[in-house]
């Protein structure tokens, strides 16, 4: 496990999050203020070929624990993909959701 990137405030403070498919296989995980305003904190996916969002009642102590207010890279033995040129992504928010994500890359 790799830690990529970390939220700059605790998701505790009341973060939602938006879910955004966009054209060519592209994930758009957006991170929103208390009022549901953008605040220039995204997460860009490409070339997805998997994505799973985990709500709270199914989340793990686990993926909490690894995950939680950062992005890591988890290794393809992890969510059963086969080695590819593709990376597993995992970030977990405070009361859910969590997000796993196979794709080619992630810009912040």
């Amino acid at each position: 496990m790799i830690a990529l990137w970390k939220m700059p405030f605790p998701s505790s403070w009341g973060v939602k999050t938006r879910l955004v498919l966009e054209p060519h296989r592209t994930l758009r995980l957006e991170i929103l203020d208390q009022t549901g305003e953008h605040n220039d904190s995204s997460l860009v996916f490409s070339d997805v070929q998997t994505y799973k969002c985990t709500f709270l009642p199914a989340l793990t102590a686990e993926q909490s624990k690894i995950s939680y207010d950062c992005l890591v890279e988890l290794s393809a033995m992890r969510l059963n993909v086969q080695a590819t040129t593709h990376r597993c992504f995992m970030i977990c928010f405070d009361d859910g959701p969590c997000y796993e994500i196979v794709a080619a890359s992630v810009q912040f």
